[in-house]
């Protein structure tokens, strides 16, 4: 045995091990010991695998030497143990088991673009390259040499329609005496005379079948009285129901129609959230105490019929002939960016438009970028309904955008900050194989994936639609976040449900599934008071439809104790919802 001056003889070292929580003793792995150096040594202790290879083949050595010394006095006591190999199915190697993060594509998998005549010979790979989608004839291309510009902008005069988008929107010019002439420019009409039957069925606005040429006059009368401007991606428009368009779903949401127009409330704005009076500088909205939201463009792969932003997005229709700008200039950007950073109680910024899927990649990665370099800024949200619109893009390698925004996402976690992509899903039917496959390579990268829907009369407003999408959502690994109440803007009245009809479904769909996966039903309140759970107004008088809500944290602007209203639409009786019945 050696004395602690024959350990100082032998080595420049001792260390004395210290075990906490010794009783039990675990042997299932070694206790790593701490050190204390003795004085006058120089060298330094072993490494901690050096001593847990030593430690590891010890206690080896202990358990092998004991269990070879009870064996034979336990196999004795120990009766035998009966033999259930053969009850037991084969179970394949790890290694061997498929890989639930990574999408997979079958070659059976449908190619629906073939449904329509123009793109009937067209292959996945064709018409999965968003370069092809988004193609442009450019009369002048000096602004896509500019590294931080806009992919296209249709307002542009240097650029016309986007070929394989289909687009109807209006322009103006004044004539010499100053009257003011609109005009219309776009495929709408000829992308439509290409799909619809000789005669289209009936609605629940047009009880009668409708032949082709009226269907395509009341569509165009309908896109001359919205207040967007009609915009389909090639992807959303191979998915309608060709045989049957009033009553689609996805055609409600992007392709007006004159029969469909709705009076609108008297009660609604063109700016019913009032972001623009919220708007400390151009394009950057401070309602909440520690949030703020981020506008940088005004272009959308494609315009939502129910989208609540009309004051400023898509080209200015007959309906809202004049609309405020937020292009992604350069200067504006940068001025919204530095009222950012000089305002330290943002933590929280979304980061939206119009639709981040329009900005150029480089514009994209330099706005993260400054957000992961702000001291104060903890998380941030880049919003886009391009994994809706577009799905293929975000696997088409061809393509940068998908690989700026996973970049952008990775150096915000290195910096300790959380990166999120917010989408819009309304309808289980958006969903095919290419939105799968895209959500996958966002979820294999790490990047949290949310979706907002918004509560639409005739297109989600059941609880079985809901519920699908919900389904949907989750197996794509995107989390359902918000279902939002249609906003009281000017255009919406033909979307918008009584407050009735998403508290029934807030209700019957709690329960249904995981709570994780269930989102939350909220209104955004009329005049700038934000979001609130739908369940939470103060008072609601079902016969009437005007419900009153408050809300406490939001005190800017004089909204301290404001009673906010939302009025149902005043088409329907709101004492019964229609989910239930």
């Amino acid at each position: 045995m050696l004395t602690t001056s024959g350990m100082r003889a032998r080595a420049p070292f001792a260390w004395n091990m210290i075990t906490q929580n010794a009783q039990p003793k675990d042997f299932s792995r070694p206790v790593l010991p701490t050190y204390r150096q003795l004085p006058g040594s120089s060298c330094s202790p072993p490494s901690s695998s050096q001593y847990y290879r030593r430690v590891v083949s010890k206690q080896q050595r202990y358990i092998t030497t004991s269990a070879q010394q009870s064996s034979v006095a336990a196999a004795a006591a120990v009766p035998a143990v009966p033999s259930h190999s053969e009850s037991w199915p084969s179970i394949p190697a790890p290694h061997t088991l498929p890989y639930p993060g990574i999408y997979h594509q079958d070659r059976t998998e449908p190619e629906f673009w073939r449904r329509i005549p123009r793109w009937e010979n067209m292959t996945a790979a064709e018409f999965g390259s968003f370069s092809w989608s988004n193609k442009a004839r450019v009369k002048n291309d000096n602004h896509r040499r500019k590294a931080l510009h806009i992919i296209y902008d249709a307002t542009n005069r240097d650029l016309n329609i986007i070929q394989n988008s289909v687009q109807y929107s209006s322009y103006s010019f004044t004539e010499k005496d100053g009257t003011k002439i609109f005009g219309f420019k776009g495929n709408l009409e000829q992308h439509l005379r290409e799909v619809l039957p000789a005669y289209v069925p009936p609605s629940i606005h047009t009880p009668t079948p409708t032949t082709r040429e009226d269907f395509i006059q009341d569509v165009l009368e309908g896109a001359a009285n919205a207040s967007m401007s009609v915009r389909v991606t090639a992807y959303i428009w191979s998915l309608i129901d060709w045989n049957d368009p009033a009553n689609d779903p996805l055609f409600k949401q992007f392709v007006p129609l004159r029969s469909f127009t709705v009076e609108d409330h008297p009660a609604l704005r063109l700016d019913s959230l009032e972001e623009k009076k919220d708007s400390p500088v151009d394009g950057l909205v401070h309602r909440y105490p520690n949030k703020a939201l981020f506008l940088v463009t005004d272009v959308c792969p494609l315009y939502c019929g129910h989208c609540t932003r009309a004051y400023t997005v898509s080209e200015a229709t007959m309906a809202v002939a004049q609309k405020a700008s937020t292009k992604p200039k350069l200067e504006r950007i940068k001025d919204a960016l530095a009222y950012i950073e000089k305002t330290p109680e943002l933590v929280d910024i979304v980061v939206s438009g119009g639709d981040m899927y329009m900005v150029a990649p480089a514009l994209l990665e330099y706005i993260c970028d400054r957000l992961t370099a702000m001291p104060s800024i903890k998380r941030f949200r880049i919003a886009s309904k391009g994994l809706n619109a577009a799905p293929h893009r975000i696997f088409d390698r061809d393509d940068e955008w998908t690989g700026a925004l996973l970049r952008a996402g990775d150096k915000a976690r290195r910096a300790g900050k959380d990166m999120a992509l917010h989408t819009h899903y309304c309808h289980p039917n958006e969903i095919t194989w290419m939105s799968r496959k895209a959500a996958s390579r966002l979820h294999a990268a790490g990047l949290t994936v949310r979706n907002q829907a918004v509560l639409l009369r005739g297109v989600n407003d059941t609880v079985e639609t809901q519920a699908r999408l919900i389904e949907e959502l989750v197996d794509m690994r995107i989390q359902p976040y918000y279902v939002y109440q249609c906003d009281m803007s000017q255009g919406l009245e033909r979307f918008r449900t009584p407050l009735q009809t998403i508290l029934d479904i807030q209700k019957r769909i709690r329960g249904s599934t995981a709570g994780f996966a269930i989102p939350q039903f909220v209104v955004d309140l009329p005049g700038g008071g934000g979001k609130r759970l739908a369940c939470d107004f103060e008072d609601y008088d079902r016969e009437s439809g005007v419900s009153t809500w408050t809300a406490p944290a939001v005190t800017g602007r004089d909204k301290a104790g404001k009673i906010f209203k939302y009025h149902d639409p005043v088409r329907e009786p709101p004492p019964r919802s229609p989910v239930l019945d």
